[in-house]
């Protein structure tokens, strides 16, 4: 797989209109980030914003700004693979494909767009990578809207929340905080965070704290009372109970467990 050209965010007016009856040698990926109208087999198509398609080598090409402003990314690029790598990752081709999280694909198109624009040795080697990590997780997205899997308009801001809450183990996380962060209610969080991860918040928070905790009993000799303040207890018994309710052995217990092992 190799990138040809590629660009992020070209803005064009309500005129904007591309027709391309033979398509290009080569296959389009179109991140759309504004309503468009495409013509796909003489058939006209609404595609929201947050949507994209891939086009085949040589399939004609014809879409158009649908409201004051057309934005775009776009990637021209080779597959030896040919649709043979498309099939096997269930991506259709030459289709409009609704994305309600854009934040991974925006992002790993600007890595690539970084590394085109380098001077990198690697560069080639890397935008690959990424272009081949964007279509896999393409195929997820689309994986998870065919089973009906639930899907979050806040998807983006809980997993920051979520990586927030996991890079800091010793914060005391509480539900109103996290809300706060969010601007929601306590109430709608909680609801939205179960059904996105599978566990509640106060939960994972718990999890977090004791993940964190489990890896420096077994990695460091930390007294248990400083072990429970690193990861946001004030109480140490509070700590103990809670770490053996989960794990089902005393943190003692499982440094002991830890070093006999290692």
């Amino acid at each position: 797989m190799e990138v040809i050209r590629i660009g992020s965010n070209g803005t064009h007016d309500k005129n904007f209109k591309v027709s391309r009856p033979n398509g290009y040698p080569f296959y389009l990926f179109l991140l759309i980030k504004t309503p468009a109208l495409f013509e796909i087999d003489g058939k006209e198509i609404i595609a929201e914003s947050s949507s994209a398609i891939i086009y085949d080598i040589d399939f004609p090409q014809h879409y158009s700004s649908y409201s004051n402003t057309y934005i775009n990314d776009w990637i021209h690029f080779k597959s030896d693979a040919g649709t043979d790598y498309f099939n096997s990752l269930h991506i259709p081709l030459n289709t409009v494909i609704k994305i309600y999280d854009d934040t991974f694909v925006c992002e790993l198109i600007r890595l690539m767009s970084n590394e085109y624009y380098s001077m990198n040795t690697k560069k080639e080697k890397t935008m690959t990578l990424l272009l081949q990590t964007m279509f896999v997780k393409l195929s997820e997205v689309i994986s998870n809207c065919n089973s009906k899997k639930y899907i979050n308009p806040h998807y983006a801001e809980l997993v920051r929340l979520r990586e927030e809450i996991y890079s800091n183990p010793g914060m005391q996380w509480r539900v109103d905080m996290l809300a706060d962060r969010m601007n929601m209610c306590n109430t709608y969080l909680q609801k939205i965070y179960k059904k996105t991860f599978g566990i509640s918040c106060v939960a994972d928070v718990i999890e977090c704290k004791v993940s964190y905790a489990k890896d420096l009993l077994s990695k460091t000799n930390m007294p248990i009372k400083e072990v429970a303040n690193e990861c946001g207890y004030k109480n140490e018994v509070h700590f103990m109970r809670q770490f053996k309710s989960i794990v089902g052995v005393t943190p003692s217990e499982y440094r002991k467990n830890s070093f006999s092992k290692g």
